[in-house]
């Protein structure tokens, strides 16, 4: 779980209000008296669907990013933004880099889901994207792609995206000059440390636009390796929060300047200790089908391509001969054999 900063100047609010612009969950309509209030929540709660969810008050039926790992049926192509090392090994880290930085935004983000950045720059109104994993906008934003990325060809140097006025995205664009949280075992930048000096660089210089959304990254790489019940993620978290209120002089002037939502994009749940039983091995279900290996292109005689996606996954079906029916007789036999 990754957690959310939101900060809206009151004026903002109520243009977005008034303008009757639908964003989830009451979030930012109605000056967000009701924030959680009985709304659906976006699935699969994967980040990247879930945050364009949240960017463009639509679902994935409507914003078009289905998942974390997804299969484009038009173009024949499998596509993951970054799941797991090895998913990435196999893919090459330059394929993922390029669908996570450029094509997200760019190609697969439908055109027709406007985001909150687009709708205030429209409006004549700035906003910020600090490490957010969806950020665009009408702005374009050049990239400093670091040497050893340009070395090894994952990025070219003249690489660009569309976003906020105020972007921040790790290593690759940073606003304070002097903010020193982006080497190799901070990941480049993709820690709470490095955004909360970005957002407080913003808050220094008087620079903070009409809307700004700051995501903190820590706590959702500590909740996946430790699980549930571990707080540690979320205190940090919590004193990042309180430096920035501190930036202010009061954390009253703070909450007069700004309206604030603290959140998380999603939640987490608990899996079992025994792997034997906690894990669907579809690979072993699936035994009779040819299954796409993702470290190559799609070929004729593959049946089925796989999009896991963590407690989830799409089984796309290429023959089309296949039942659905039998599969998901299948998936019942198994299911009951875990119990």
């Amino acid at each position: 779980m990754y957690v959310a900063i939101m900060m809206i100047s009151p004026t903002t609010a109520g243009v977005i209000s008034n303008a009757h612009v639908k964003y989830p969950a009451g979030l930012i309509t109605d000056h967000i008296k009701t924030a959680a209030t009985a709304k659906k929540s976006s699935y699969p709660t994967m980040s990247v669907t879930v945050d364009s969810t949240l960017l463009t008050g639509t679902y994935a039926n409507k914003h078009k990013v289905p998942a974390l790992v997804w299969f484009n049926e038009h173009e024949k192509r499998f596509i993951s933004y970054g799941s797991d090392k090895k998913e990435i090994i196999k893919l090459g880290p330059k394929q993922v880099l390029t669908e996570s930085v450029i094509n997200l935004k760019k190609n697969h983000l439908s055109d027709e889901a406007t985001t909150i950045h687009e709708e205030l720059d429209a409006r004549g109104l700035q906003s910020a994207s600090i490490n957010t994993l969806v950020f665009r906008g009408d702005k374009t934003q050049m990239l400093h792609v670091p040497k050893l990325l340009e070395v090894f060809q994952f990025l070219n140097k003249d690489t660009s995206v569309k976003g906020p006025s105020y972007f921040s995205y790790g290593i690759l664009s940073q606003l304070n000059p002097k903010n020193k949280y982006t080497h190799l075992w901070q990941g480049f930048g993709f820690n709470d440390k490095f955004a909360t000096e970005e957002l407080k660089y913003l808050i220094e210089q008087d620079r903070v636009p009409s809307f700004s959304l700051i995501y903190l990254s820590d706590n959702d790489k500590k909740v996946h390796k430790k699980g549930v019940n571990q707080t540690e993620g979320i205190e940090d978290a919590d004193k990042r929060l309180q430096a920035i209120l501190n930036k202010y002089g009061s954390w009253e002037k703070a909450l007069k300047d700004n309206l604030w939502i603290v959140m998380g994009d999603n939640g987490q749940t608990n899996v079992k200790d025994d792997k034997k039983t906690a894990l669907v091995d579809l690979r072993k279900v699936l035994k009779d089908y040819r299954i796409h290996k993702i470290s190559g292109n799609i070929q004729k005689q593959d049946q089925i391509v796989l999009g896991l996606n963590e407690r989830m996954s799409f089984i796309y079906l290429l023959d089309e001969s296949i039942k659905q029916e039998i599969l998901q007789n299948n998936f019942k036999r198994t299911i009951a054999l875990t119990r």
